[in-house]
Formats: structure tokens, C-alpha cells, sequence
């Protein structure tokens, strides 16, 4: 998949030993097999289900295989052409983010090769469900819903880790996570429909990330004082324009910190929730509200998408009118939230009724 030198380009000029050479060189083969294993094994399934007689349920999905590979062809090139690489000068740490990396990356290709041959002739291009089609919730089924899509989900994260690409990793992120997401949900509609077990199934066995949605599974709605979501809003804004003013850009690292514990735990425990029920929880009359987490959080981790973006400017593009650029679109629409309109929660409902999340 990658040719050496870009593993092996992030050493450059540091010293780099002979064993680490070998390191490297033995990390970029196992990668290049992994990709070659994972085509190969897409090729047998179309050779394996070519003629196969289907059912009428059918559901065509620009997610499939050619939009997946030319995926693969964009992560290819950013990674040769060195676009969103990130150099770390410290070996040791560079050792670690590679070694976790390729954990990830091998897991992923374990487990996608594993799912194809436990799904066998239930595999199909586009969404579709064979005359005795069988449900298939054993073997890595068990660990994960969609363990075909999650594989390569952890591939492109590993692949980000290993040849330090921030690039990779937004676009596996930002692009391909939804995509994943996007075709997973119309394949869950039509098994939902078909085997009656699908729903049980699918409420104990996660979709992508077996550990991480078990930690930050919740429930659809939570009831919260509409003062402290303000008061959490407000908080916010606050923290950005004193960054802006005092040009303190770890404020900005800050306001990043609380986003991230805001997606993870939803807002309700949220630590400037958390800090505004302690000092005027008892003091104010409450005023719940109900609020969609699944909206709720999609507006937190956009905000600490952008957030992360502007600190990518501060502190490795080194541009900073860029930067403040985009730590003000996150003031101006955090502003708008605790004025009532979550534009992130409005941006979710829209892709969230065209069934894209």
C-alpha cells in the first residue's frame, strides 16, 4: 500500500539505528500485506456470490466497494505525497504511536477477513437480502455489528497512527466513519424487517467500537436545567473571547479539553454543568428540558472537531489568523446555542433526515 520511505521519512536526520530501520521496514511490508489480503479476499466474495439468486429487497448505496477503494486511493495519497503528516521528533513516542498503529491496523484486518468468511454467501455489494439469507451473529458478529466496515475503520485510524497523518485521520473521521455509518443504517433497516431478532441483537452488540460505545452508550433523551445548558454556553463563549483577547492560545486547549468530556459524557455531566448545579443548583429554581443526546453530542464533537482543527493551525501550520478564524465560528455558533439554536444540533436533524448519520 505505502512505499517505505514515508514510514522511514519520519526519522530523517534523527539518528535512526539499523534495528529501527528494520523496524520500519518490516512495519511497511506487514501493511502492504494487509491491503493485498483484504482486496484479494473482496475479489473472492464477488467471485463467490456472482449469479446468486436475490430477493426483491434491494437497496442500491453509492457506500459499496468502488466508492470504499477510491477511499483507499485518497488515504493512499496522502500518505505518499506526505499531505497532513505530521513530524514527531521524539523516536520513543513515534515507536509507540506506530506500535499502536499496527495493532489497530492488523486487528483490522483479522477481523474484516474473518467477518467475510463467517458472512460467506449473505455478502453483497450493495444492501441486499438472499432467499435463505441467514442472520449472522456469531464469530467476530459477536464483538461487532458490522465488523467488515469497523475493520477497515481501524485500518485507516492504525494507518494514520503509523505514518503520523492527521490527514488520514480526519478523512477516516470526518468522511469515512459517516460513510460506514450512512450504509450500516440502511442494511440494519432491511434486517430489522426481515429477521425479527435483529433488534435485540443489534441493542447488545455495538456498531464500530465494541469498548468505547459500551462506555458512552445513553439514553436517547436526558432531562437537564435549561439554565445550566445556558450557563455551560455562556461558559464557553467567555473562554474564547478571553483567549482572543490575551492572544492565550491554551485557553483555546482549554475550551477544547471540556468539548471532548462534553461528547464523551453528554452534557449533562459536562464540568461546566457539573460546576454551574454546584454553586446554583440549590439556589435557582430548576427549569428542565429534555434534550436529544445523539443531537447534543453531535453539536459537542463538532465543536471540538473545529477547535482541534484551530489548534492544528496555532501549533504545527503555525497560522494563526486561520486559527482565530475558526475559534470564532465556534464562539459565534455556541453564542447562538444558549441563545436557543443549536446550529450543530440543526446541522445533525438535517443529515439525521436524509438518513446520512
Amino acid at each position: 500500500m505505502i512505499n517505505n520511505s514515508a514510514l522511514v521519512g519520519q526519522y530523517f536526520n534523527c539518528g535512526m539505528s539499523s534495528a529501527l530501520a528494520i523496524f520500519l521496514l518490516i512495519v511497511s511490508t506487514l501493511v502492504s500485506l494487509g491491503v493485498f489480503a483484504i482486496f484479494v479476499a473482496v475479489l473472492v466474495d464477488f467471485i463467490e456470490t456472482k449469479g446468486r439468486v436475490k430477493k426483491k429487497v434491494e437497496k442500491k448505496s453509492l457506500v459499496a466497494t468502488f466508492s470504499m477503494t477510491l477511499f483507499f486511493v485518497l488515504m493512499y495519497l496522502l500518505i505518499r505525497l506526505n499531505i497532513g503528516f505530521i513530524r514527531i521528533d521524539n523516536i520513543n513516542l513515534n515507536i509507540v504511536l506506530i506500535a499502536v498503529g499496527l495493532i489497530l491496523f492488523i486487528l483490522g484486518v483479522i477481523v474484516n477477513i474473518a467477518g467475510r468468511i463467517k458472512l460467506g454467501r449473505n455478502w453483497s455489494n450493495q444492501v441486499r437480502i438472499y432467499e435463505g439469507h441467514k442472520l449472522v451473529c456469531g464469530g467476530v458478529f459477536s464483538l461487532v455489528r458490522h465488523p467488515l466496515y469497523a475493520s477497515l475503520i481501524w485500518m485507516f485510524i492504525g494507518a494514520a497512527l503509523i505514518y503520523g497523518n492527521v490527514g488520514v485521520l480526519i478523512g477516516a473521521i470526518v468522511v469515512f466513519i459517516p460513510a460506514m455509518r450512512y450504509r450500516a443504517k440502511i442494511e440494519e433497516k432491511y434486517l430489522s424487517g426481515e429477521f425479527s431478532e435483529y433488534t435485540k441483537y443489534r441493542e447488545n452488540v455495538a456498531m464500530f467500537f465494541p469498548v468505547v460505545e459500551k462506555l458512552l452508550v445513553a439514553p436517547k433523551t436526558l432531562k437537564i436545567d435549561k439554565k445550566a445548558i445556558v450557563f455551560c454556553r455562556l461558559m464557553t463563549v467567555v473562554l474564547l473571547v478571553l483567549s482572543y483577547t490575551l492572544s492565550e492560545k491554551l485557553i483555546v486547549v482549554l475550551v477544547f479539553a471540556l468539548f471532548v468530556l462534553s461528547t464523551a459524557t453528554t452534557i449533562k455531566y459536562a464540568p461546566s454543568v457539573m460546576l454551574y448545579n454546584l454553586i446554583f443548583g440549590r439556589l435557582l429554581k430548576r427549569n428542565e428540558v429534555e434534550i436529544d443526546t445523539a443531537a447534543i453530542r453531535f453539536a459537542q464533537g463538532l465543536g471540538s472537531l473545529l477547535l482541534f482543527l484551530s489548534l492544528l493551525n496555532f501549533y504545527y501550520y503555525d497560522n494563526e489568523s486561520v486559527a482565530w478564524i475558526v475559534v470564532s465560528i465556534v464562539g459565534v455558533s455556541t453564542l447562538f446555542g444558549a441563545s436557543g439554536l443549536c446550529i450543530g444540533a440543526r446541522i445533525y436533524y438535517y443529515l439525521h433526515k436524509r438518513e446520512l448519520i
